[in-house]
C-alpha cells in the first residue's frame, strides 16, 4: 500500500444496522455509516450518514373488510454522503512538449481544492402507504418525498494571475419535492396462465434553496446549455429553466419599457449585454412521467412489454430555428401571433404587396424574385454537371 499511496485513495467504512419488529405490526430499521476519504492523514475528511424507517401494518392491528389484504403506512429518512472523488491537492508539474524559445516549459495542475470543503449529502424524507385488495389482485402505493442535496460540489473560477483555473468547493443546496404513485392489477390468473398490468406516475419539482456568494457574487449565474440557450442558477430558481443565449436590447424605463429597441439606421434588433433582457424560453423537465408494464405468463414462458411517457417540458429545435431565420416555414409568410413585431406579408395572399410578376421590371434582380433556384451538383470521375430547377411558387415547409 505504501508503494502506490500517492495514486489511490483510502476508504474506511463502519456500517451498523438495527431492526425492531412488534407483533408483525410495527417495524423500525436504523442504520449508520461513516466514511473516511483521503490519501494523506492531513487530507482526510470523514462524513457520517444515518437512515431510519418506520412502518405500521394497519391491517394486522385492525380487523378490516375481507377485500383488504394489506394496508401499511410508512415513513423514512435516509442520508447518503458523497466525498471527493479525487485527491485534495496535487502540487506537481508536468513538462510541456513545446518549448518557449530555448527554455523548457512546465505546467502545473490548474485546479485547486478548498481546504474547508465539506462532503455532499443527499437527504431524502418520504411518507406513504401500500394497499392490496381482492386476494392481492390489485395493488396501489403512494409516496410523497422531499429530497435535499446539501453542499453540492463544483468549481469556482479564480483570478488568472493565481496560475489556477478554478477551485473545487461547495456551491449550494437543491430541494426536490414530488409524488410517486403505482397501480398494479392481475386481471387473469389461473394454473397455467396469468396477466399482470402495472403503471407508475411521477411528478416532481426541483428548486435551488442556497447558493454560495463566492460562486454567484451577484446572486445568480447563467450557465451555457445547448447552442444558444442558458440556464439560470439562482436561489428560488427552478432546475431546468432555459433562457435566451443572445438577448435582444429592450427599453428600460418610460412608457415603452419592455419593448425592443431597434437600431436607428437599419431598424434591426440589437443584441443586449444586460442579463435582465434575457427572456425565459421554458423548462425542459416534464410535467409528469408515466410508466406502463405488462407481463403475460404461460407455464414457464413469459412475455414482458414496457412503455414510458414523459409528458410536457419545452425544448429548443435547432432545425426549426434555422428554418425560421431562412424563411422556410409558413410562420414567416405573414404577420400574426407568431410575428407580432411587424405587419404585412411576403405576398398579397398573406397581407403584403403584390409580388412582382416575371418580366414586369426592367431589372433582372426584381424579376428573379419569383424564382427559386436549387442547384444539384453531380460529379462522376472527371466530369461535373449542374442542374438548375426553377420554381415559380415560394417554397415553404409546413
Amino acid at each position: 500500500m505504501t508503494r502506490d499511496i500517492a495514486t489511490r485513495e483510502i476508504f474506511q467504512v463502519c456500517l451498523e444496522g438495527m431492526g425492531v419488529g412488534g407483533e408483525n405490526q410495527v417495524y423500525l430499521d436504523l442504520t449508520g455509516r461513516n466514511d473516511w476519504n483521503g490519501v494523506l492523514m492531513e487530507q482526510k475528511i470523514n462524513y457520517f450518514y444515518p437512515s431510519a424507517s418506520l412502518s405500521w401494518v394497519a391491517s394486522e392491528t385492525f380487523k378490516l373488510p375481507e377485500v383488504i389484504n394489506l394496508l401499511k403506512f410508512r415513513v423514512a429518512n435516509a442520508d447518503v454522503g458523497n466525498g471527493l472523488l479525487r485527491q485534495r491537492s496535487v502540487d506537481t508539474y508536468s513538462f510541456d512538449a513545446s518549448d518557449w524559445g530555448s527554455a523548457k516549459t512546465v505546467n502545473i495542475i490548474k485546479n485547486l481544492v478548498d481546504k474547508d470543503i465539506k462532503p455532499m449529502h443527499s437527504v431524502t424524507t418520504e411518507a406513504g402507504f401500500d394497499l392490496a385488495l381482492f386476494n392481492n389482485r390489485v395493488h396501489f402505493d403512494f409516496t410523497y418525498f422531499v429530497k435535499k442535496q446539501k453542499d453540492q460540489i463544483d468549481y469556482i473560477p479564480t483570478v488568472p494571475g493565481t496560475g489556477y483555473d478554478g477551485i473545487l468547493t461547495n456551491i449550494g443546496d437543491v430541494r426536490n419535492r414530488g409524488i410517486e404513485m403505482g397501480l398494479g392489477i392481475t386481471p387473469i390468473k389461473n394454473k397455467d396462465f396469468s396477466w399482470d398490468i402495472s403503471a407508475s406516475f411521477t411528478k416532481y419539482k426541483a428548486v435551488i434553496t442556497r447558493l454560495s456568494d463566492k460562486f454567484a457574487p451577484n446572486g445568480y449565474v447563467f450557465a451555457d446549455y445547448g447552442r444558444n440557450e442558458k440556464v439560470k442558477i439562482a436561489v428560488g430558481e427552478e432546475i431546468g429553466n432555459m433562457y435566451e443565449g443572445n438577448p435582444v436590447l429592450k427599453v428600460k424605463t418610460g412608457k415603452y419599457a419592455g419593448m425592443y429597441l431597434l437600431d436607428g439606421s437599419g431598424g434591426e434588433f440589437q443584441n443586449s449585454g444586460d442579463e435582465r433582457d434575457r427572456n425565459k424560453l421554458g423548462n425542459f423537465n416534464p410535467d409528469f412521467i408515466l410508466g406502463i408494464n405488462t407481463t403475460f405468463r404461460y407455464k414457464q414462458f413469459a412475455l414482458n412489454l414496457v412503455g414510458s411517457l414523459r409528458y410536457g417540458g419545452e425544448y429548443v429545435s435547432v432545425n426549426q430555428k434555422y428554418m425560421e431565420s431562412d424563411g422556410m416555414t409558413s410562420t414567416t409568410l405573414g404577420s400574426g401571433p407568431n410575428n407580432p413585431w411587424w405587419s404585412g406579408g411576403r405576398d398579397a395572399q398573406h397581407g403584403g404587396h403584390p409580388w412582382p410578376t416575371e418580366g414586369s421590371s426592367a431589372y433582372d434582380a426584381i424579376n428573379n424574385n419569383n424564382k427559386r433556384c436549387t442547384r444539384l451538383n453531380v460529379s462522376i470521375r472527371f466530369f461535373s454537371w449542374t442542374i438548375c430547377f426553377l420554381m415559380t411558387d415560394v417554397f415553404t415547409l409546413r
